[in-house]
């Protein structure tokens, strides 16, 4: 017999937790629900937990109100009590029928209920709570929307304000409305007759996400079981929260991992270098900064030159003065975040005083593929709940409970970065917190608390451009500091980002370089410009020359890797690089190949590879006549050393990038006898044609459309034969991309470049549609809310997820990469195969959409898995086709997929050159 606790209280017997002990059937007899009240209170205790363990964040929600401090956190603790109020609803009680409370409410609805939008529109109607509430909410209506939408929108976005509630709680005289004022009136009671001071002038929009992100978390963490368990309702109110919700509150937060390690005293330079090397003008200038005063902070140096180490040395220092708890860097791809995630792993501890345990995360859509990258802070890893049973929901997103959420969205290691210590991720994780996607509030609070460094600036288009400077926007409205990195930034992005910032760019005489920027948050401070010096060893000069065609860069590769070289080409396409590499290898050269389209595992593998081969660490023997075949994917970042390189043309920011990567470090002789930039290009002749660029390169020619850009770093690299660095470099960059530098290019390539100004145009507003407008708040009218895959951090060609399967024992197929089978369609695994999802993510890659083909001529019983897995994907949110592959020879696989017609066609997957779509 199922037994329960009911009190006189009517609210009392309203369930706000229906799932005891992990469905220990002995636990759910004695203990069936915990009453919302109790959950209410556990919620409530732990948001001010977080905030004594955050006080900045504390003080930021104090400075949002013109009045008392103490009064000002009383009364949000209290409003915070009231998050879930709509679970008073008669609609939401059915959702658990063996602990609803018939006696109380009545029969119950089957009817899809949104909690918080009930709640929220309880307390804004004077019938039902708005009466009660009229004490703690002084604010007019205006004011009161700020603080009520981040409360009752605590499951991840924005709720509704309007909502029928006649049909979810009945009249104001019924059941269910008197159990929400009786909610109301005790904790009206407890908090002692709270008063909310009024909301600062400017001060609205700030404080309503900073909430959102600290009620959403204070409630993930209040539905922890392990740390609040189900308890009877006959305690009163007082008891509860003075044994109950407090101290255990206070446990919670201690097992979280959320409570910020103590920084490392001393010299930051110090610390950092560990004595290591001698510091550059640029690590100096981050040593000795005003770091109390200035938020936005700009390095702009040579590749190579330590500016991730100046970074880290400025925001160790922000983090000594309490400006931030932790770091997030942010950079342009996946292998670049692999590359630093490296670096510091072995260094990060340094940061913090011996003896604490900062966390550190990596951070990109690869989540969970090397156990080395999943430090967890502790609030991973609990049991994840799926529901609560009873009435079905028309809308399962939102039926899904805190514990689940919080399960979910902190066992992805992209998101929960933001809240370790140190995260490096990719720039696309950090853009989600101004993206109206769910969860960003708690995004937006993460990154609050940490230093963002983003690193090479200059390496996003128009689109991603204008989301980095609506998240600056918004970093400098909660006062969190950022350090933007770069090599080649042009004038106007410096401006853009300056102006981000909330300051005007200086104006008139050109900007030194290298340089380093501050940027004040007080109004009146002008941003201070500091002139670096390179370090010696870095300037030097880089020849450069043309190489008419492909065929000529093979021989100069062939005749340099024979006389024991380490060289590296860079294409502009995946498809010139693998025929580059084939061709190379037939010619009996050693050769990698590394693109983007490998399967994660062997992508990953190969990227451990090039560094160890070409990287600062390796060895004469292990680099002697190794050629390396890449695209764009090794020009941000990564720490490689070649003795010559040859690049088709790019844009001459990113020809700056390459060259970074030649006589990169200090090393013995040479083969060759010095550093040289051999570009594949045509002729920047003054009479160019419109298929100037399309002749030489006819895949090339549609990776970047800008033909007159490419026209102009042709000629600015070619108009001397030496690219001296660092002197040169401002000047090379200016040539190409100050406002009025498109009208030197031939008229015949004019239509090129206006074509990409329009793109250009097109792409920040769209950027400018996607974005959050912060302005309203966290309500409903900021974005068009939905999940992380549907409002893009990027734009351009659309991609399609492959997950490669092969054909296992038995005939059940199973990821590429995984050393047993998993029975088909399942997700579960086995003992002997603990971790299936890390298999199928390591078997993924990512084509555009318009060379995707389905699967074709595949056994019917192959295809009914095939088509099972993509759906048990698709209810995780995973959407991904499967591809079947078959063994073709010792190194390779083939696929078949639909051709025109009926026509079934053969395509490739090769661990040495990748996947290939017919």
């Amino acid at each position: 017999m199922v037994v329960r606790f009911f009190s006189h209280d009517g609210v009392m017997q309203i369930w706000g937790k229906a799932q005891p002990g992990a469905g220990d059937a002995s636990l759910r007899q004695i203990m069936p629900y915990h009453p919302l009240a109790w959950h209410s209170l556990d919620v409530a205790a732990t948001f001010l937990k977080l905030i004594r363990i955050w006080p900045e964040q504390r003080a930021g929600l104090v400075a949002s109100f013109d009045g008392d401090a103490d009064e000002a956190i009383n009364g949000l603790a209290a409003l915070v009590a009231l998050h879930d109020l709509g679970k008073c609803a008669r609609t939401f009680q059915a959702k658990a029928l063996d602990v609803y409370p018939h006696t109380l409410l009545g029969p119950p609805r089957a009817v899809a209920c949104n909690h918080g939008a009930v709640g929220y529109a309880m307390v804004e109607d004077a019938r039902f709570c708005g009466k009660e509430l009229a004490l703690l909410l002084g604010q007019n209506e205006f004011e009161r929307a700020f603080l009520l939408g981040p409360v009752f929108g605590h499951h991840g976005r924005p709720v509704p304000v309007e909502v029928d509630l006649s049909v979810h709680v009945g009249r104001p005289d019924e059941a269910g409305a008197n159990a929400a004022r009786a909610l109301v009136e005790r904790v009206m009671t407890l908090f002692e007759g709270p008063v909310l001071p009024p909301i600062a002038q400017g001060a609205e929009t700030a404080l309503s996400w900073r909430l959102a992100g600290l009620v959403a978390l204070a409630d993930w963490i209040g539905s922890d079981q392990r740390y609040f368990p189900y308890a009877t309702p006959d305690i009163s109110w007082p008891e509860y929260w003075g044994n109950h919700a407090t101290p255990q509150a206070k446990a919670a937060i201690a097992a979280s991992g959320l409570e910020r390690a103590q920084v490392a005293r001393g010299d930051s330079l110090a610390i950092v270098s560990g004595g290591a090397f001698t510091p550059t003008q640029a690590q100096e200038w981050a040593a000795q900064v005003d770091c109390e005063g200035s938020g936005l902070f700009i390095i702009e140096d040579v590749t190579g030159s330590g500016k991730t180490e100046a970074a880290l040395i400025l925001a160790h220092r922000l983090m000594q003065a309490a400006r931030a708890g932790g770091i997030y860097v942010a950079l342009p791809t996946m292998a670049t975040a692999n590359g630093l995630y490296r670096r510091l792993g072995a260094a990060y501890r340094a940061l913090y005083a011996p003896g604490a345990r900062p966390s550190i995360v990596l951070a990109h859509g690869a989540r969970n593929l090397d156990p080395a990258f999943i430090r967890s802070i502790a609030l991973a890893g609990r049991r994840e709940e799926v529901g609560y049973g009873g009435a079905p929901s028309a809308d399962a997103d939102e039926d899904e409970t805190a514990s689940a959420a919080c399960t979910r969205w902190l066992a992805d290691d992209r998101r929960r970065a933001f809240l370790a210590e140190i995260g490096v991720g990719t720039i696309d994780q950090a853009l989600l917190a101004v993206l109206p996607v769910k969860h960003a509030a708690i995004r937006q609070l993460g990154l609050s608390r940490q230093v963002l460094i983003i690193d090479e600036a200059h390496a996003y288009d128009a689109y991603m451009q204008a989301e980095i400077e609506a998240l600056v926007v918004h970093q400098a409205r909660l006062d969190a500091p950022v350090i933007v990195l770069s090599a080649t930034l042009p004038a106007a992005m410096r401006a853009r980002l300056i102006r981000a910032y909330g300051k005007s760019a200086p104006a008139g005489a050109a900007t030194p370089y290298p340089c380093a920027t501050a940027v004040s948050g007080t109004p009146t401070s002008a941003p201070v410009i500091t002139p670096l010096a390179a370090r010696a060893d870095l300037a030097r000069a880089i020849t450069v020359t043309r190489v008419d065609t492909p065929e000529a860069a093979q021989e100069r590769i062939i005749r340099a890797a024979r006389d024991g070289a380490a060289v590296a080409w860079i294409r502009n396409s995946v498809d010139d690089a693998i025929e580059a590499a084939r061709f190379l290898r037939g010619q009996g050269l050693a050769v990698d190949l590394f693109h983007a389209r490998f399967a994660m595992a062997d992508r990953l593998a190969i990227e451990e590879r090039v560094v160890t081969r070409f990287g600062k660490a390796s060895r004469p023997d292990e680099r002697a006549g190794r050629v390396l075949v890449a695209t764009q994917v090794v020009e941000q970042s990564l720490d490689l050393d070649f003795d010559l390189m040859l690049t088709d043309l790019a844009p001459i920011d990113l020809m700056i990038q390459r060259a970074g990567r030649l006589w990169r470090h200090t090393r013995g002789a040479r083969p060759v006898p010095g550093p040289e930039l051999a570009v594949v290009a045509p002729d920047p002749v003054a009479d160019a044609p419109a298929d100037w660029y399309g002749q030489l390169f006819p895949i090339g020619q549609y990776v970047y459309r800008d033909h007159a850009r490419l026209w102009l770093s042709a000629r600015a690299l070619f108009a001397q034969p030496v690219m001296r660095v660092p002197e040169d470099l401002r000047g090379l960059i200016e040539a190409v991309y100050a406002p009025d530098a498109s009208l030197g290019a031939p008229p015949s390539l004019q239509a090129s470049a206006d074509e990409q100004a329009g793109r250009d145009l097109a792409s920040r507003a769209f950027a400018g549609l996607n974005v959050i407008d912060f302005a309203p708040g966290y309500a409903p009218e900021s974005g068009a809310w939905g999940p992380d895959t549907v409002t893009p951090t990027r734009e351009g060609d659309e991609r399609v997820t492959l997950r490669l399967a092969v054909i296992g024992e038995g005939g059940a197929l199973a990821p590429l990469h995984a050393d047993t089978v998993c029975e088909a369609g399942s997700e579960t695994g086995s003992e002997a195969d603990p971790d299936p999802r890390r298999a199928w993510s390591l078997s993924e890659v990512a084509i555009r959409q318009n060379r995707f083909r389905p699967r074709a001529g595949l056994a019917p019983e192959i295809e009914r898995q095939a088509h099972a897995l993509e759906e048990r994907f698709a209810s995780r949110g995973i959407h991904a086709r499967i591809v079947v592959l078959m063994r073709d020879c010792d190194s390779g696989w083939r696929f078949t997929c639909q051709g025109s017609g009926n026509d079934v066609l053969e395509g490739r997957y090769d661990p040495l050159d990748g996947f290939t779509m017919p």
